[in-house]
This record gives C-alpha cells, structure tokens and sequence, in this order.
C-alpha cells in the first residue's frame, strides 16, 4: 500500500507459566513438556498473516524451542525471526553483561539450530531496554533492537523510553526501533492494551500516532491468540476486566493494520536507517 503510514506487526513468542496453563485446564499438570499455547498460537499467526497478506517480525525465546516439533512452525520462512533471549528473565536491563551476552548467543543458536533463521534483531523481555544491551548486541553483529518503550507506568516504566520519545534513532552502531505506545501516560499500543481498553480504542490510537511520521511498531503476544489466556494474565496482573473477551479482536486488530497501512518488517525498516 505504497503512500500509507508504514506499521510492523510483530508477535513476542512467549512461553506462558505452566501454573496459568494448569489452572486453566490447557495443561494437565505443571512440567516443562511443550508450552501448549505457543502450539497452537503459532499455526494461528501464520494462518492470519497469510489472510490479512502481511509478514510479521516473530521474537522467540530459544528455550520454547526445545521439545516443540518443528511442524509448529511450517510456514514462517515468509515471516522474520529476532531473538527474544533464551529464557526470558525479568530485569533484562539490569543484567550483567556476562549474562546478557549468555542470553543473546544461546538464543541465536536455538533459532539458527531449529528454525533455520540467522536473527538480526532483538527485544528484551517486558521492553525492557537498556544501552547497555545495544552494547552486547553490537558485539554479537546485531543490526537492530526493538525494546524500548515510552511509558510512565510500571511495569513498564522508562526514563530512558520518555527521554527519546517514538522516534527511531542510531546508538553505539545499533538502529533502535521502538515500541508504539499512546499519548500521555504513553501506554503501549499492543495486544494487551487493545484487549484492556477494546478494539475501537486500538483503532485511535493508530490513527493519532500515525501523525506522528514514525512507523508504527506494534506488538502482541502468541498467547494473544489462545482463548483466555491474555484475559486471564490481564486480569491477574492488572486486576481489570478486559473489554474484548476473544481471540477474534486480535485477529481483527491485524487484519486493520494489513488493510490501512503498509506493513513492513522490523529488519526493513533497520535496513534503512542503518
């Protein structure tokens, strides 16, 4: 759709607590067998960006990798892979740099190894940015990184995110693309809010930000996509009710994105910057 706005759709491949999965009936007993909703979620991602014709930039986290046949994933050669680390931890940022290289390069390998797929890119878990991960990803030959968010509150707080507002900027060699968020209090526009607040105000949002001129990131996970799920940590989490109840919203939301904007990955778009 050349003359659009530009938007990337990217999903975080998350695995999900086997404690959630057990108490919601998807898993018979806590283990560490296969995460049931990324089987499923996976297929489904591909499923609807062949149907709203669009690629999507795919964040894995290589420890899901292991004991997931690889028929989970038929079909994504179309769509990019970046590095989501290997096991997901909390406080990325804060990590030493002995840790956070650890994470990066086992990641790297699982993706190569099992999905055939040099990653280029990298998101920290919960947009968790800090320079001095651009710093070890420079080292590993990373081209861009997509973690930072503007936001004000937590979890996803970030000086750093409200300093440099949405645009796009080059540091230390690393293009960092960051994550759409709203207007004040700058919430991140992505599958969690969209379900939060509902489809109509995802729509908005969209709208307002595309004036802004930078590409519009926008994120949601593979859990997004298995009933239940998403509503079930939202409501855990942020102790709301979410307004959208099903899977269809998210589906709609991409099918939205694909018809009114000109989707692109996240390596394109680094590809131009870098």
């Amino acid at each position: 759709m050349t003359g659009a706005p530009r938007a990337v759709v990217s999903f975080d491949l998350d695995g999900t607590s086997p404690r959630l999965l057990t108490d919601m009936g998807l898993l018979p007993t806590p283990s560490d067998a296969a995460d049931p909703v990324l089987v499923e979620a996976v297929p489904r991602i591909v499923e609807l960006c062949e149907r709203a014709d669009c690629r999507a930039t795919l964040f894995v986290v290589g420890r899901t990798l292991e004991g997931l046949d690889r028929e989970v994933f038929d079909g994504i050669d179309r769509h990019e892979l970046g590095n989501h680390t290997h096991t997901h931890p909390d406080r990325f940022g804060t990590l030493p740099p002995a840790r956070m290289r650890e994470e990066v390069h086992k990641a790297h390998e699982a993706i190569r190894d099992r999905l055939g797929s040099e990653p280029v890119g990298f998101r920290a878990p919960d947009y968790d940015y800090s320079p001095r991960s651009l710093a070890v990803l420079a080292e590993q030959g990373y081209i861009y990184d997509s973690s930072l968010l503007r936001c004000v509150l937590p979890p996803y707080m970030s000086r750093e995110g409200v300093h440099r507002g949405g645009a796009p900027f080059v540091q230390g060699g690393i293009v960092e693309l960051p994550v759409l968020s709203s207007g004040f209090p700058w919430l991140p526009v992505n599958g969690t809010t969209m379900l939060t607040f509902g489809l109509s105000w995802f729509k908005r949002q969209l709208e307002q930000r595309a004036d802004d001129g930078a590409p519009l990131v926008v994120n949601f996970h593979a859990r997004d996509l298995v009933e239940g799920v998403s509503q079930r940590i939202i409501q855990q989490r942020f102790r709301v009710q979410p307004r959208e109840t099903s899977v269809s919203a998210i589906e709609e939301a991409v099918v939205h994105l694909a018809a009114k904007y000109e989707i692109v990955t996240l390596r394109e778009l680094a590809d131009e910057l870098a």
